[in-house]
């Protein structure tokens, strides 16, 4: 037994040292920040995003508009450094750089530097860094990196994408969006979607909103689909029938699709008399109208 044992334990160890190997931080380039920068720069998202919770009793909040203040007053003082730690081995530094760049105070430098980033970055958490940064710089030079992160292989790139498209309201992203709309696996990433497509009030994108509507099977990704028609179509009319909520469209599409597979049932069941093919009609006209109301304008 002793004989056996022995292979196996060096086999171990040496799978231990190939996997540390493999999972090894990448050894600095020279691009990093300095680490003062990025300790002052993580203090200041720390209170920005909630880790105020660690601070000793009795002490006062820090006021939220100081440090932003003060993150941007460093940010703009660090430009070059930040641009420069986008270039790093060291991901942790290009994410920080990413997510700073939003407060530089040089939008036509943050969005070309931050776009190329996002398309070529090869770590999910900075491309995410710099989607986020984006969305906060609505520019319509960051619509093609946009455009190309919606089919990141990272949901939440993905949907930080859609937002950031969402917020530049440009054209160019109807067709890209509707595509996520219709195909992603997701659900939070196709109600992200929905809602810039929303935002953006393409007209031409009625009919296949309506289409998406129709087919599409999450509850709340319903909701945001007939939110973006009823925008488009400018809400209620009063010389119109009012167009469903989001929510009424949604009760409404899960009633039918009941009755839908009512029908589905029956004629499994080889019943195919005129009861069921009426029932089957009086579901199409439904449909129907339906979508006439969230087509009115």
């Amino acid at each position: 037994m002793r004989v056996r044992i022995i292979p196996l334990v060096v086999l171990a160890a040496f799978s231990a040292a190939a996997f540390a190997e493999q999972t090894e931080t990448p050894a600095p380039n020279g691009a990093e920040m300095p680490l003062a920068l990025y300790q002052k720069l993580k203090g200041h998202f720390d209170v920005l995003y909630g880790a105020q919770a660690a601070m000793l009793p009795g002490m006062e909040p820090l006021n939220r508009g100081e440090v932003e203040k003060a993150l941007r007053t460093d940010a703009a003082a660090n430009k070059d450094a930040l641009f420069k730690a986008l270039g790093s081995s060291q991901a942790i530094h290009r994410e920080m750089a990413a997510r700073a760049l939003e407060y530089c105070g040089d939008k036509k430098g943050a969005v070309e530097v931050l776009g190329k980033t996002l398309a070529a970055d090869a770590d999910s958490s900075v491309r995410r860094a710099a989607a986020a940064a984006l969305a906060k710089l609505p520019d319509a030079a960051a619509v093609e990196p946009l455009i190309k992160g919606l089919t990141d292989s990272a949901d939440s790139v993905r949907g930080i994408c859609a937002t950031a498209l969402g917020n530049i309201k440009d054209n160019r992203a109807s067709e890209p969006l509707l595509r996520v709309l219709t195909g992603d696996a997701k659900p939070i990433v196709r109600m992200q979607a929905a809602t810039a497509l929303a935002k953006i009030k393409d007209k031409a994108t009625l009919d296949a909103l309506g289409k998406a509507l129709e087919n599409e099977k999450d509850e709340r990704v319903k909701m945001a689909i007939a939110g973006a028609v009823r925008k488009l179509m400018g809400g209620d009319s009063e010389k119109t029938e009012p167009i469903p909520s989001a929510e009424e469209a949604a009760g409404e599409l899960a009633n039918l699709a009941k009755e839908m597979k009512e029908v589905e049932e029956k004629l499994r069941n080889d019943r195919h008399d005129q009861a069921v093919q009426v029932q089957g009609v009086g579901i199409e006209q439904k449909l129907a109208e339906l979508i006439k109301k969230l087509d009115k304008g």
